[in-house]
């Protein structure tokens, strides 16, 4: 499985580079080679083929470039508008009309009419303005090859946006109302409460722009995007909490399959909340791969379910590697599968393990791609994200649903959530006062930093390896002992809902 998944990575990498006949050549040229010789890296060979015809495909199929200095479009807004700057919105739209069905980043800045100041997603409107068209550029990790990923295939300067003509209200749309609407009103509108939709439901343009240049200036802006991190928070809580209430009723392995599916089911209803985006879809196929394992009662290991999960994610969307809340998430679940092991049975030198490993890990990622270091950001990372996402997406979403009760008090959770979150807000904004803004790495620091915590993490990496070998040596004593014991089979049905 590992070689398949580093040949696919590597052929998608390699696609994206060349053009689709290149492709072609290069995919003929591998398969004659590999029947006529005896390679024995075989499943090396085939990912890089299959990566390769992926990325190939996606190059072949990409809607064309529209340009233009005058074009009207019939359009179909996919994303729900941005606002993050008074007077502009910036939004997502498809073609109706064309046979191509291309999609368009617009970019309205005080359009004369007003038309499109209260556009929502699932609007169709009319638009007309210049059109810059999108090409893939060479390097993937920049903003257009982003957007080219996502299908854009040019960026309007709108100059005219009409009122919607269809209006569409999906049920998550409501789902979403309704949240924010309950929130609003247990926090009377409070800073607080607006951090809580954004930290753990992903709700844009709720924040003040000095709050978002807060969390930026002391490096915690990724918490106000959802990402696999929340949602594995929430499968968590779910499967201790139903985990929990099987033990106290009836210690079955019925039981435990329900608490498994009961807590999946939890996280899929929280993924539909959020908006099904890629990174809330890739942590919900990690905690499939968990359930299976459980349900199978199959021995286990972190880095093979970490392993199939980055290979669905890139043959479900290729150049997925290119995005960085990608490598954050798994850089993240890698450090928990790390800080977990060297943790031991203890809970917390777990939590310490934990969030130390994937502090090293994640910063290693943030200080390469950003370049900027802060001395208060690093700290905060490590001491104050952790605990807040937890306290937002288990007590804050727990409190939520209870909100659909109506029962007295119950927007008490919420009300606590709102207060903690405007204290820590005020805290950071005093902090940012005494601490100031971050600091530009230059390229010799960016690397020497990156290169000191590679050189850390590649030490944990190492115990890591020698526990799982103890543990490994110590479970197969075990296991050849509980196999000459009398009832052994019985034990063994009721020893993994115990764990």
């Amino acid at each position: 499985m590992f070689p398949f998944t580093v040949g696919l990575c590597v052929g998608e990498v390699v696609a994206w580079f060349l053009g689709a006949v290149s492709i072609m050549l290069l995919v003929f040229v591998l398969g004659a080679v590999w029947m006529v010789s005896a390679w024995r890296s075989g499943g090396l060979i085939v990912g890089f083929v299959v990566g390769a015809v992926l990325g190939g495909w996606e190059c072949a199929s990409h809607p064309p470039p529209v340009s233009g200095s005058d074009v009207e479009m019939l359009v179909h807004v996919e994303d729900s508008p941005r606002r993050r700057v008074p007077g502009e919105v910036v939004f997502l739209g498809r073609e109706i009309l064309g046979f191509d069905r291309r999609i368009i980043r617009g970019r309205a800045v005080d359009v004369p009419w007003r038309g499109l100041s209260a556009l929502e997603r699932g609007d169709v409107v009319w638009i007309r303005g210049m059109v810059t068209p999108l090409v893939r550029p060479l390097n993937p990790f920049s903003w257009d090859g982003w957007l080219w990923r996502r299908g854009v295939s040019g960026e309007m300067k709108v100059l005219f946006g009409s009122r919607p003509l269809q209006r569409s209200s999906s049920r998550l749309h409501d789902v979403r109302r309704w949240m924010a609407d309950a929130v609003t009103t247990a926090t009377g509108e409070s800073r607080g409460g607006a951090l809580f939709l954004s930290m753990a439901f992903g709700f844009r343009d709720v924040l003040s722009p000095p709050v978002e240049s807060l969390f930026s200036n002391v490096g915690l802006s990724h918490l106000l995007v959802v990402s696999g991190y929340q949602v594995s928070l929430v499968f968590g809580f779910a499967l201790t909490l139903f985990l929990g209430a099987g033990r106290r009723f009836r210690a079955s392995l019925g039981t435990r399959r329900l608490a498994i599916g009961a807590a999946l089911a939890s996280a899929t209803a929280y993924v539909f909340t959020i908006g099904s985006e890629m990174s809330s879809v890739r942590a919900l196929l990690a905690a499939v791969c968990l359930c299976m394992s459980l349900l199978m009662h199959r021995p286990h290991r972190f880095a093979q379910r970490l392993v199939v999960t980055f290979l669905c994610m890139n043959l479900l969307w290729p150049w997925a590697l290119f995005e960085i809340g990608v490598v954050l998430t798994f850089a993240a679940l890698a450090g928990i599968g790390i800080g977990s092991t060297l943790g031991g049975r203890s809970r917390l030198n777990s939590l310490v393990c934990v969030t130390i490993s994937a502090w090293l890990l994640t910063s290693i990622v943030t200080i390469v791609w950003n370049g900027t270091y802060s001395v208060s950001g690093l700290m905060l990372n490590l001491i104050l994200a952790a605990p807040w996402s937890v306290l937002n997406c288990t007590v804050g979403v727990g409190g939520l649903v209870l909100l659909i009760t109506g029962v007295p008090g119950a927007d008490i959770p919420v009300r606590v959530v709102s207060f903690i979150n405007e204290e820590i807000v005020s805290a950071l904004f005093w902090l940012q006062t005494v601490a100031g803004s971050p600091r530009e790495l230059s390229l010799h620091e960016r690397v020497a930093t990156a290169v000191v915590l590679c050189a850390t993490c590649t030490v944990l990496a190492r115990r890591t390896i020698r526990s799982l070998h103890g543990v490994s040596q110590r479970s197969m004593v075990r296991g050849g002992r509980n196999r000459s014991a009398p009832g052994h089979d019985k034990l063994v049905n009721f020893s993994g809902f115990a764990s």
